[in-house]
């Protein structure tokens, strides 16, 4: 730690790992406001498919970062860590503590790091590629694409990944640059010390609350959200492709039986948590805690 810079505390992990409920009550304890690490809180409407936190609890708490963007519009890294930086500053000047807290490793990293932006890329070049890969064969080639052109990021894409796919080949095409080289270009002292905590299930009891979560948003109307969000904004927009509305739109448009949807739900979100538990097994500087000791040792952490 650099006595220099700002400390502030993170609590991180995958999703369904009780993020929200914690951050709540460490929050008070430290006399603290939450920003947001989250890619979809950003987006209006999104909210019971999202977990977003409720108007009470926003009320019992000031968070920001969340419902900036309508979900029609770009929102990137970049963007995240313009909104956090100001957040912060806001949060510092009130003499109260930063909590970091969500799910979306990469918005730490860009935080924590700084990051170079790439160019603003023409919406023309976006839809080009977003029509492209919904294709099987062409979705293929452009892999293979950015396999031989930026191979270091094809190393972090998974295929199935939409968003992340498009964005770095729409970088390679317009400015000519791997995605991957902007993404290196590190900014060489961050202003912050990040603490970063993270609570830890075995996969079997995250595999439980991930069940029982997906019960939960079911019966608070997430289908009911999902179609009317869906009469208001294409369906391709971003937050559509996410865990829980993608699967949703697939039954809403007659592609899955109803049956069947809780089941692809709770799927998609086991694999969405093991992604997120593989990026933040590589982040160093975690401390990971039981959840049964992680309520007293939260306090600890804090007020260090």
């Amino acid at each position: 730690m650099n006595p220099t810079r700002t400390k502030l505390l993170a609590l991180v992990g995958p999703t369904a790992s009780g993020k929200t409920q914690t951050s709540l009550k460490l929050a008070v304890r430290c006399n603290a406001e939450i920003v947001c690490l989250d890619s979809l809180l950003v987006y209006r409407g999104f909210d019971i498919g999202t977990a977003k936190p409720t108007p009470a609890e926003q009320a019992e708490i000031q968070h920001h970062v969340l419902d900036v963007v309508d979900p029609v519009q770009e929102f990137c890294a970049y963007d995240y860590c313009e909104n956090a930086t100001r957040a912060i500053a806001t949060i510092l000047t009130r003499q109260k503590q930063v909590l970091l807290v969500g799910g979306t490793g990469f918005y730490l990293k860009a935080l924590e790091y700084g990051m170079v932006g790439a160019k603003t890329v023409p919406t023309a070049v976006r839809q080009e590629l977003t029509a492209a890969v919904q294709h099987p064969v062409q979705r293929a080639a452009l892999y293979e694409e950015l396999q031989q052109k930026d191979p270091a990021m094809a190393k972090k894409i998974p295929i199935q990944d939409t968003y992340r796919l498009v964005r770095a080949l729409e970088v390679l095409r317009y400015t000519g640059k791997p995605y991957s080289s902007y993404l290196e270009k590190h900014a060489p002292q961050s202003p912050w010390d990040i603490v970063k905590v993270s609570v830890v299930y075995e996969a079997s009891a995250l595999k439980e609350r991930i069940q029982q979560r997906t019960q939960d948003m079911l019966k608070l109307g997430f289908v009911d959200e999902v179609e009317r969000l869906a009469q208001r904004w294409p369906n391709q927009a971003k937050p559509f492709q996410s865990v829980g509305y993608a699967q949703i739109l697939s039954y809403l448009h007659g592609e899955l039986p109803r049956h069947a949807l809780e089941e692809k739900i709770n799927a998609a979100t086991w694999q969405l948590a093991r992604r997120q538990r593989t990026w933040f097994k590589q982040v160093p500087g975690i401390t990971y805690l039981d959840p049964i000791e992680s309520s007293e040792t939260f306090l600890t952490f804090g007020h260090s």
